[in-house]
């Protein structure tokens, strides 16, 4: 396996190949999900293979752009890996909650500049930004026709409410 992708599983997983815990680094917004986290379902060492992930390295800058999937099939390998080590679903869990805090935060305004420029880079990453961006403003205008409508519907209502009107004070002239 690519001795980086080796390491980057040690650090997701917080286990190192030996089964010792890794120290990740302290910046939530640079580090992966706490190893309480992602072994909270019991999963074992993440990968184990002969080299060590001592020291600990930590994950590439957040606002730095993904690598490019390689020819040689290194994150197949990766994912193989974590698979067999029975982490993979521990390492989305943490990625989900992770993504799921910085949201609240964004929609709480509470968000740092580094949690607006993570969430818009991951999004960006996923090559699905445009099309998320896009379902909203398809949302956004569906709702907008349906108020209309509404609208048009409430002007009706009234228009029909003042002809009755006009025309019940037309056969029934009030004397004074």
């Amino acid at each position: 396996m690519n001795k980086e992708l080796e390491l980057w599983c040690c650090v997701i997983c917080g286990v190192s190949p030996e089964g010792g815990p890794v120290d990740s680094p302290s910046d939530p917004h640079t580090a992966g999900p706490s190893p309480s986290a992602l072994t909270d379902a019991g999963s074992s060492a993440c990968v184990t293979l002969p080299t060590s992930c001592s020291p600990p390295v930590a994950p590439p800058s957040p606002v730095a752009p993904p690598p490019d999937p390689s020819p040689s099939g290194a994150s197949s390998r990766f994912w193989r890996s974590c698979n067999a080590a029975g982490c993979t679903k521990n390492i989305f869990r943490g990625f989900y909650k992770e993504m799921s805090d910085l949201s609240d935060r964004i929609q709480a305004e509470q968000a740092s500049q580094e949690d607006y420029d993570l969430a818009l880079t991951v999004m960006r990453a996923s090559g699905k930004l445009l099309e998320l961006v896009g379902n909203q403003q398809e949302e956004l205008q569906r709702k907008q026709r349906e108020l209309q409508e509404a609208a048009e519907a409430m002007e009706e209502a009234v228009s029909a409410l003042k002809r009755d009107e006009k025309q019940l004070s037309q056969s029934h002239p009030h004397h004074s």
